[in-house]
């Protein structure tokens, strides 16, 4: 029995991820962000607390250390940024802000 030599084709999936450095501005806004959304979940954990509602503090728990992951990734993708310079020239306003929000 005669094998044929075949071609094998791959198959190729477009590269849709992210590109591996975005504009410094941008992970300024995710911070802002996710600083916006840690103080609600503190809030709401802290009323949690207060009233008693101790079942839920798990949950909120969780969602404060995931806040707490990005906001540390977050914080290491600004270090190693090519523009980190900026952060104190061209961004330092912003950057006080989200200090201030710390």
């Amino acid at each position: 029995m005669e094998t044929a030599n075949r071609f094998v084709f791959k198959k190729i999936t477009p590269n849709t991820q992210e590109p591996a450095v975005k504009p410094i501005k941008d992970y300024l806004m995710m911070q802002d962000k996710v600083l916006s959304c840690l103080e609600q979940v503190i809030s709401r954990e802290y009323l949690a607390l207060k009233e008693r509602h101790f079942e839920l503090l798990q949950g909120l728990s969780t969602e404060k250390s995931d806040l707490m992951l990005k906001l540390q990734s977050n914080d290491q993708k600004l270090k190693l940024h090519p523009e980190v310079g900026t952060l104190k020239t061209k961004y330092s306003a912003e950057v006080l802000i989200i200090k201030n929000k710390m």
